[in-house]
């Protein structure tokens, strides 16, 4: 498998987020883990540094996808206005044959109608909301961003499951700072 994310310290490798794994960053502080994420997700260049960490995209920028504890959308806009910003490039009509096949084969958003506002979705129904523009995108990495916090962690493992059974030769990286739980199928821990 061949990786995505390297990190160094000192010019010593403290770990690799492969393709098909599951692994988990933990930064020591919520700033660090913020840091990474944002200039990850902005990358402009193959490395950046975060809290003396050098960090190395082994692939293009781009090809990574998020799902948070504090969903992302846009409240003004439809479920298919948000869903349709993953993929701005598709036709009209095969974005909609898209949505349908993905809400049918994840059982996400289930009776909720493409033309309700997101501002109106509850906190789980962002998240389902996320993980199908994640899902539309298919990314060569999910990253899951504080998900395993708190008492919530159990109810989500089954959205970044759902992920790993549509592409099971993707990534699964786990982002946390702190303690948190290890979750079912993890093959890599890296501390920063």
């Amino acid at each position: 498998m061949y990786p995505l994310l390297e990190f160094y310290r000192d010019g010593q490798h403290l770990g690799t987020v492969r393709q098909g794994s599951q692994s988990l960053l933990r930064f020591r502080h919520a700033a660090h883990c913020r840091d990474f994420l944002e200039q990850l997700l902005a990358a402009r260049r193959t490395s950046f540094h975060v809290d003396g960490i050098d960090c190395r995209l082994k692939v293009a920028p781009g090809l990574f996808g998020l799902l948070s504890a504090t969903p992302t959308v846009l409240g003004g806009l439809s479920l298919r206005d948000n869903l349709g910003l993953a993929v701005p490039q598709e036709p009209a009509d095969l974005l909609d044959a898209r949505i349908a096949h993905a809400r049918t084969v994840t059982g996400l958003l289930a009776g909720i109608e493409l033309a309700r506002r997101t501002d109106s979705l509850d906190w789980r129904q962002r998240l389902e909301l996320n993980l199908l523009q994640v899902w539309l995108r298919a990314p060569d990495c999910l990253l899951c961003e504080r998900l395993l916090d708190g008492g919530r962690g159990s109810a989500l493992e089954g959205l970044p499951a759902l992920f790993r059974q549509r592409y099971p030769l993707r990534a699964v990286c786990y982002v946390q700072h702190g303690p948190a739980r290890l979750p079912p199928g993890l093959a890599t821990v890296i501390e920063l």
